[in-house]
C-alpha cells in the first residue's frame, strides 16, 4: 500500500478508532445468565436439549445452552444421579 494511501485509510478510520471502547478480555466477568459448560457435556448436551423442549425451556439448537437449563435438569435428575453407582476398582 502506497504512503499516500495508508494516510488516507488512517484518516477514513480514525472516526472509528476515536468512538471505540476498550473491552477487557476477562473470562472472569459475569455473561450473564450463561455459565461455562463443564467437560464432557458434549454427547449429554442432546439428551439435556431435548428434556428442556420437552419441559417448555426456549433451546437454541446448538452452541451454548443457559446456566438455568442445565442446572434445572441437573436438579431433576438427582435422584438419578443419586442411584448410579462408581464402578468398581
Amino acid at each position: 500500500m502506497s504512503e499516500a494511501n495508508v494516510e488516507r485509510l488512517d484518516k477514513a478510520l480514525q472516526p472509528f478508532i476515536d468512538a471505540a471502547v476498550a473491552v477487557a478480555n476477562d473470562r472472569r466477568h459475569n455473561r450473564g445468565a450463561s455459565v461455562q459448560q463443564p467437560p464432557g457435556l458434549g454427547k449429554r448436551a442432546a439428551v439435556i436439549r431435548a428434556w428442556a423442549r420437552d419441559h417448555g425451556y426456549d433451546v437454541p439448537v446448538r452452541g451454548r445452552m443457559s446456566g438455568e437449563i442445565v442446572t434445572a435438569f441437573e436438579a431433576a435428575h438427582l435422584d438419578d444421579a443419586a442411584t448410579v453407582t462408581a464402578p468398581a476398582s
